[in-house]
């Protein structure tokens, strides 16, 4: 099994003069570390414009909402209106006729 295989990215350790034990990375973990990064992203980006496709649909829903319970509460309201002054000619009509 080869050290890639076991996880164990390509660097080589290295002792520093001052007894320090510190890992050099080579360019090719450099670059699939950039690569991962980029997929990453990549994944991000994709989620980010599924979830504002989802709020546009939510958002056109809601405004079709609205105007349906707008137009229901106009209707509702020219009723009373038109109840009210159906009330009011019918109590003049019988005030008249007094």
């Amino acid at each position: 099994m080869s050290t890639y295989e076991r996880g164990v990215t390509m660097s080589h350790i290295e002792t520093l003069r001052s007894g320090v034990q510190v890992a050099k990375r080579d360019v090719v973990d450099d670059l699939k570390e950039v690569i991962k990064r980029y997929e990453f992203y990549q994944d991000e980006i994709r989620r980010c414009y599924h979830d504002m496709e989802e709020y546009e649909a939510k958002i056109d829903l809601l405004e079709t909402q609205k105007a349906n319970l707008i137009e229901a509460l106009a209707n509702k309201t020219w009723q009373d209106m038109r109840q009210t002054a159906f009330y009011r000619r019918q109590a003049r009509k019988w005030r008249a006729r007094a």
